[in-house]
């Protein structure tokens, strides 16, 4: 009877021991599952797009002022075109002689409230202002998708247009000089042009070469650019041959008429006069 009452007491000490061993190993088990479930998590956390709109700075300073432009990644979008044109009559005091007007525009770009300057386009492209004139029809400067929405937000409304002019070069009499500007960048300050979701809008600038062109009395040439813009929203657009844009129906948008000064900033209904006696001192340009 004892020795049948310890073969028991060593068959429970050996089960015990078992499920102890078991448990132990479950525990283990059950361990591994939650720390691979966690990891999970968190790579899946880390690799989920958002679903809102992100951007990428890049800041730099021109002309002692410092501008931010932005790279938009955002999920509701708009076409936004930009197209150039000089449409003209003669006028008095214009310089004689003049065969072409060449205008590098090397970046333009869009103001948002909400994303700072949008670049439209930074591909150099060169523009003859007086074959532009003499053919009447714009031409397609820049066109991008860019961030918009179904209602007027800041983050769908442009108000600021901007050219930068990487170089200006007049032919007159068989000579092609460069000619001076007050500022290499040309802005345009409107209400605001909106451009709505899966739609187009347009903008549209009028550069007249005729009065934004002057010549010293040294036979140095000053170029100011006077222009026209105006703009459509929701409008049907179409690129044709040779670049040559039709933009139709849509809403009027801001319109504005504009000419740059001496200190390189445009003024609203403004323009030197072609008859102006204009020179440059120093690097200093005056107008009389």
């Amino acid at each position: 009877m004892t020795k049948f009452l310890e073969v028991i007491k060593l068959g429970y000490r050996q089960l015990t021991k078992n499920i102890m061993n078991n448990k132990i190993k479950v525990s283990i088990i059950v361990l591994i599952v939650i720390i691979a479930i966690f990891g999970l998590a968190l790579i899946t956390k880390h690799n989920v797009k958002p679903t809102t709109s992100t951007t990428a700075s890049k800041t730099q300073t021109v002309n002692n002022k410092v501008t931010t432009s932005k790279t938009i990644v955002s999920q509701t979008k708009g076409m936004l075109y930009f197209t150039l044109s000089d449409e003209e009559t003669s006028y008095a005091g214009e310089v004689a002689g003049v065969t072409a007007v060449n205008v590098v525009i090397d970046k333009v770009q869009a103001y948002n409230e909400a994303y700072g300057w949008v670049t439209l386009s930074q591909v150099p492209q060169t523009f003859d202002l007086i074959q532009l004139k003499a053919g009447r029809q714009a031409v397609l400067l820049a066109k991008a998708s860019v961030p918009a929405n179904k209602y007027p937000v800041p983050e769908n409304t442009y108000t600021d247009f901007r050219i930068h002019m990487a170089k200006v070069t007049v032919s007159a009499s068989g000579v092609t000089r460069a000619a001076t500007l007050p500022s290499a960048n040309l802005d345009v300050k409107t209400v605001g042009l909106v451009v709505g979701a899966n739609s187009s809008s347009a903008v549209h600038l009028n550069i007249m070469a005729v009065v934004s062109l002057h010549q010293t009395d040294k036979g140095e040439f000053i170029f100011t650019p006077v222009v026209a813009f105006d703009s459509r929203a929701n409008a049907t657009v179409q690129i044709g041959k040779n670049n040559i844009p039709t933009v139709s129906f849509g809403e009027a948008g801001p319109s504005i008429n504009a000419g740059m000064d001496v200190n390189g900033q445009m003024e609203t209904d403004f323009m030197i006069k072609p008859t102006a006696k204009v020179s440059i001192v120093g690097g200093v340009i005056t107008a009389q």
